[in-house]
């Protein structure tokens, strides 16, 4: 490849660029004509577009935060049927019925420890659990924060 210089155009490049993409030779025979050779550069070029983050959901905690609520909700679960269990019924009595289920001391303690804080139904240890399985399955992508926060509220 030949390049002419063109007395109308200027297009200085300093000594380093042109180092890194070409060997710039003047011909001998014709001091006006500069000869260019291509090398590669030798230099690890990051890609020009853009690559999907790798990105992986965190199972380990998803399983995590999914047996605690089953441990939860196993819990909130048993503590109702015991309350129906001292008044004589069962959760197929209640489902169709109008009457009042009456709550006894102990239950409503019971209840008030799973809902105060430090219990695990408390609103900070559930929004905790909320964002902490948005993370999760985030995998860590900052670009699906704007998502997931929505998803949250």
């Amino acid at each position: 490849m030949r390049i002419t210089n063109n007395p109308n155009h200027n297009f200085p490049l300093s000594q380093t660029e042109m180092s890194k993409s070409s060997i710039v030779q003047k011909d001998t025979q014709n001091p006006n004509i500069i000869q260019d050779k291509y090398t590669p550069s030798q230099n690890n070029i990051e890609k020009a577009t853009y690559g999907k983050p790798n990105t992986k959901v965190d199972e380990k905690t998803v399983e995590k935060l999914k047996q605690e609520s089953e441990r939860t909700y196993h819990h909130l679960k048993e503590l109702v049927k015991q309350l129906l269990e001292r008044q004589g019924l069962t959760f197929q009595d209640i489902e169709n019925m109008d009457a009042t289920v009456e709550i006894d001391e102990e239950t409503r303690v019971e209840a008030l420890k799973m809902i105060s804080d430090g219990g695990p139904l408390s609103p900070e240890a559930v929004s905790d659990r909320i964002v902490e399985f948005a993370k999760a399955i985030s995998g860590g992508d900052k670009e699906k924060y704007e998502t997931l926060k929505d998803a949250i509220i």
